[in-house]
């Protein structure tokens, strides 16, 4: 690499490798994973430009080991070893926590170029449709692989900022389009909820992300899907989250906050509302809403819910 600028790396491996030492002194990388028997003629075909590369990344590449979520608990203590990053694995962890990475997941370079247009969601009963038309801009033949990612509505659930749903490949010729289309069930959407011991999702407005990786997104297109959710128990002690969470709980704080909430303290910006979701009512409610004692402000509030649900709710 010192001698020429016009080194290409060809990396035959089972799993990441730390690219940042010499990625800079690359003129291409040339991933192949363990291809087999057959990796070295492919390998050619694909540097002598007999084929067009279009592949993607199963994982992220970050800049070191450290970056990684596991990082803290890998390899564990004596016998034990504690997976503390959950549900916060590769892309999952590096988008939500918006870490640099050398290569994002989904990444993959080819010889021609894709545009993305054209994107539409239709919601059926139980799965929903997305469609996008993709052109081929470069001089080449070539394949584009289409990600679809799902971006949950703000709730107090734990989730991450989006999360793959889908993808299609398509070939296309140079200068040609086609429409790509991902038929999706709306339990891809579901998330284990360890309290109804269930996969189920929140209702809401959520974004459907069509990208050419986890960090290009090409497009998005809102969809209100239904709940799928039980119905919560919600108290003055439930997190102002579970409230939110809840569609009549949402119409019933909603309307208390407008009425009786002080001035500018029943907005909450970006940055603050994450942080109060997770707070009890109990003690969001008094600070936010201090034209009326708390004790009045929860009878009311409540009774709105019962109103709305037309079932019995428990008062605290």
């Amino acid at each position: 690499m010192a001698v020429s600028n016009r080194v290409v790396v060809v990396l035959s491996n089972g799993g990441m490798v730390t690219v940042d030492p010499w990625a800079g002194g690359t003129a291409a990388i040339l991933e192949m994973w363990l291809g087999g028997q057959a990796a070295g003629s492919a390998a050619a075909a694909l540097l002598f430009g007999e084929s067009n590369p279009s592949g993607k990344l199963a994982e992220s590449i970050p800049h070191t080991l450290a970056d990684g979520s596991a990082f803290h608990n890998f390899p564990g203590n004596g016998e034990k070893v504690l997976y503390g990053e959950r549900i916060y694995v590769g892309y999952r962890h590096f988008d939500t926590v918006g870490r640099d990475v050398a290569f994002p997941f989904g990444h993959g370079l080819s010889y021609t170029s894709f545009a993305y247009d054209d994107i539409a969601v239709v919601l059926g009963v139980d799965e929903l449709t997305v469609t996008v038309r993709v052109t081929n801009t470069g001089e080449r033949d070539g394949a584009e692989v289409v990600q679809f990612y799902s971006v949950p509505p703000v709730s107090g659930e734990d989730r991450p900022v989006h999360e793959l749903i889908g993808f299609e490949k398509i070939a296309l010729k140079a200068g040609r389009s086609g429409v790509v289309t991902a038929t999706i069930p709306l339990t891809d959407f579901d998330y284990w909820n360890s309290q109804h011991r269930a996969w189920v999702h929140a209702g809401g407005e959520y974004m459907i992300q069509v990208a050419a990786s986890s960090r290009d997104i090409r497009g998005q297109v809102a969809v209100e899907l239904p709940s799928t959710e039980p119905a919560a128990t919600l108290t003055l002690d439930s997190a102002m989250g579970e409230w939110f969470s809840d569609t009549d709980g949402a119409i019933a704080l909603k309307e208390i906050m407008a009425q009786f909430a002080t001035r500018g303290s029943g907005e909450w910006d970006d940055e603050t509302l994450p942080l109060v979701l997770p707070m009890p009512l109990r003690t969001i409610l008094p600070m936010a809403a201090s034209k009326l004692p708390f004790p009045q402000l929860g009878e009311m509030l409540l009774q709105r819910l019962v109103e709305l649900r037309g079932e019995r709710i428990e008062s605290v």
